[in-house]
């Protein structure tokens, strides 16, 4: 929710100028600072909201031993974690590192439980 609402006011900001612009009321100062504006949002904000989902998932996995494999819920820490720097503030990272940690939980979550556990022997007559 706080990458969605991150977005929808970047996108919001981005149509405002798009309208001033159509209107031919968008000088260069004004049209600076929505851009500006815009770019924190839709990078320095949305990458804190996938950040904060990051961080609380892999927390989860790593205490309830549930939702992730270890060795990814340590990763999808160290990316939780990564996005809260200035690393969050490019404009790829953010949204591929939603898209890495959403479909690594959603495969897990999908998984079946029981798949992983080893058969259990057919039944058949008591040992003698």
């Amino acid at each position: 929710l706080l990458a969605l609402g991150a977005g929808l006011g970047a996108e919001s900001i981005n149509m405002a100028g798009a309208l001033r612009a159509g209107d031919g009321q968008l000088d260069e100062a004004l049209a600076r600072s929505l851009f500006e504006v815009s770019q924190m949002l839709g990078s320095a904000a949305a990458a804190v909201g996938i950040g904060v989902f990051s961080v609380a998932t892999a927390v989860v996995a790593l205490r309830a031993r549930a939702v992730l494999p270890r060795w990814l819920a340590v990763a999808t820490l160290l990316v939780g974690i990564s996005l809260f720097t200035p690393l969050g503030h490019t404009l790829e990272w953010p949204g591929g590192a939603m898209i890495l940690v959403t479909a690594a939980v959603s495969v897990s979550l999908l998984r079946d439980p029981d798949s992983s556990k080893s058969p259990s022997a057919p039944p058949g007559p008591p040992p003698r």
